[in-house]
């Protein structure tokens, strides 16, 4: 009898230990969680308040001409005039992508927040293998994050070094500055938008295990 009580209460204690440490190590990872998509969010939003005054600069820049200067354009290459405005509505375009991938990591990020510190709370777990998954998409997200960190201001601070230099005597120059920024662009719209992916995995994931 004695012993059937015994095996009974280690029973009990080996429980209440499962329970704890899975508790401890799910409320750690919704902690780490919570913290990674709101520095991932920051870094996005940190694009808007930077940058858009150079966007403000390139939508309402026009190239001033100079009386006696007389462009030299090639018989067979591309009108430089023209390359310059496709080049900048380009900048312009790509630009409001970036916007939109911004506001869908917003919403996902305030969504990501709200279901973990549900589970958290409630002192719910996550199964092993839903819990490497979202491990990985952590770690995942800290990478685009730093790449974003790397770019950061490398693209309009280049155009902001051109104001007030809008000239066809510049235009070579103003063409390679805004190649060079749309690359940058396409870099941050990329990672962006391969970040949406990461935090819509793992927002389904924490869906997964709310109540309906």
């Amino acid at each position: 009898m004695k012993k059937g009580k015994l095996i009974l209460t280690l029973l009990v204690v080996f429980i209440a230990m499962f329970v704890f440490v899975g508790c401890t190590e799910n409320s750690a990872l919704m902690n780490s969680l919570i913290r990674t998509s709101d520095n991932f969010k920051v870094v996005s939003n940190s694009y808007v308040s930077n940058e858009n005054e150079s966007v403000n600069d390139v939508q309402l820049l026009t190239l001033s001409d100079t009386e006696y200067y007389v462009i030299e354009l090639s018989d067979d290459g591309p009108n430089d005039l023209v390359t310059f405005n496709e080049l900048r509505l380009d900048l312009l375009a790509i630009h409001q992508e970036i916007l939109i991938e911004i506001e869908t990591i917003e919403a996902l990020v305030e969504s990501i927040r709200t279901n973990a510190q549900t589970i958290r709370d409630s002192e719910y777990i996550l199964l092993e293998g839903d819990k490497i998954i979202v491990l990985d998409n952590i770690e995942t997200i800290k990478g685009y994050r730093d790449g974003l960190l790397e770019t950061k201001g490398l693209a309009y601070q280049r155009i902001m070094d051109l104001k007030g230099s809008y000239t066809r005597e510049n235009l070579p120059e103003i063409l390679v500055v805004f190649e060079e920024v749309y690359e940058v662009l396409e870099y941050r719209l990329n990672t962006l938008r391969l970040g949406v992916i990461e935090f819509e995995n793992i927002n389904q994931i924490l869906l997964d295990y709310m109540e309906s």
